[in-house]
């Protein structure tokens, strides 16, 4: 992979997608989670990212009640939320995109299922997302490598830049793009 050791001009500010929502599972289990279910878009972020969760989980003791993978488009998610209310797990961790993110919240949320802890990766650090479910999306667990209000040196003029130039705020690709040409400056 560009990763390995002796790749001296790899810069690289997001992280990469065998380590999003890592922390997730540690601190369910922490609080008393034993059983998950899990989730994967079939594309080559997400399936790394579901494989990770899934090899995690048994290194962890919680058991995977439920797991499957998807295809897009995949308009309808009743029949996933249906299997998963029906396994009761603990958490539901799924690796996805924004419009599968979407789609799954609100298919758990008809399915009248609210999981302990549910995380989604990609999709909600979208700014459709909240815009797309409204209140739905609180207690949703999610993971990004910036956000606005980030108290770092530089966000605040970087941010006041990224509007002046494009009229609108920055996302956090945006802000890695930016991130990256900045250490390479």
């Amino acid at each position: 992979t560009i990763f390995a050791k002796g790749n001296e001009w790899n810069i690289q500010p997001v992280a990469s997608s065998t380590t999003y929502l890592k922390q997730l599972l540690p601190i369910a289990k922490k609080n008393g989670a034993k059983t998950a279910a899990l989730l994967g878009l079939q594309s080559a972020f997400t399936l790394a990212c579901y494989k990770a969760r899934e090899a995690q989980a048994k290194r962890l003791g919680i058991k995977v009640v439920y797991d499957t993978t998807y295809a897009l488009p995949q308009p309808d998610f009743s029949s996933i939320a249906l299997a998963i209310k029906n396994a009761h797990p603990d958490v539901v961790l799924a690796c996805t995109y924004y419009p599968d993110a979407v789609g799954i919240l609100r298919s758990l949320h008809q399915q009248g299922f609210a999981p302990n802890y549910l995380g989604l990766t990609v999709g909600p650090s979208e700014p459709a997302f909240l815009k797309a479910v409204g209140p739905l999306a609180n207690r949703v667990v999610s993971n990004t490598s910036w956000w606005p209000n980030f108290k770092t040196p530089g966000n605040a003029q970087f941010i006041a830049a990224y509007r002046k130039k494009y009229g609108e705020p920055p996302d956090y690709h945006a802000a890695a793009g930016y991130s990256g040409v900045e250490v390479l400056a």
